[in-house]
């Protein structure tokens, strides 16, 4: 699995939220989130990697999709 690639812990790396309203039921995977701890945070995003991706491509989709959690943090000490 993973974890033979992975030394880090991924503390509560994913979850998903879901809405439900009179036109349906929308879920959606949360894979965005920080892990603090008393000096420090970590940042993590979900990406999808395959055997065509392009390191810098997903580096940047993956600074994208953490982007309004940092500004959250870097504007709110």
């Amino acid at each position: 699995g993973i974890m033979r690639y992975e030394v880090h812990s991924r503390y509560c790396y994913s979850g998903y939220v879901a809405v439900e309203n009179k036109e349906g039921f929308d879920a959606y995977v949360n894979m965005r989130c920080v892990h603090f701890d008393e000096r420090n945070y970590c940042m993590y995003a979900g990406g999808g990697l395959t055997s065509k991706s392009k390191a810098a491509d997903e580096w940047a989709e993956t600074e994208h999709k953490i982007s309004p959690l940092k500004s959250l943090i870097i504007h709110n000490p």
